[in-house]
């Protein structure tokens, strides 16, 4: 089952993006499954994505679960094409907190964190976004710079030295 996933799943992306970037997210893709499956997260729903771009990434997932995906990003251009998979939202997750009548128990940013200069407010934000009793925070961040960034992370650093 996980091999005809990737297959198909391989075959969608590489008709769409250079064969390097599909296997970037075909791997963040299996590992997102995985962690969802082995951490019993797979009936977490609703599911906000932050910075869903096109929102290719959850046309891989099984449609019945696509009604429940809520996606943002800061493009105009890439939130209408969201809007073919999923919910999705114009919103710049560092200056609003995005579908306010939501709370989400399941919040994924699947690199866009390190784009975001002011990462403080967007935590918050993302916590304001986050269900009251529970919710899962997936990050994928490519870069290793991405914490050196912000009021928060110079404070730790400040603090704590490596």
């Amino acid at each position: 089952m996980k091999n005809r996933f990737f297959i198909e799943s391989a075959f969608a992306y590489i008709r769409t993006v250079p064969v390097s970037l599909a296997i970037r997210e075909l791997n963040r893709l299996l590992a997102f499954k995985d962690i969802k499956k082995n951490y019993g997260l797979t009936n977490l729903h609703p599911i906000l994505d932050v910075g869903c771009g096109d929102g290719f990434w959850w046309q891989l997932q099984p449609e019945h679960e696509r009604d429940n995906i809520f996606g943002i990003d800061i493009s105009d251009t890439t939130v209408k094409e969201a809007n073919k998979y999923i919910n999705a939202e114009l919103c710049d997750i560092s200056k609003n907190r995005p579908f306010k009548d939501r709370n989400f128990p399941l919040i994924v940013g699947n690199c866009s964190l390190e784009h975001v200069e002011d990462i403080s407010t967007a935590l918050t934000n993302i916590h304001k976004s986050a269900a009251q009793k529970s919710c899962t925070l997936i990050l994928i961040v490519p870069t290793t710079h991405w914490a050196y960034q912000g009021y928060i992370q110079k404070f730790l650093l400040r603090k704590f030295p490596r």
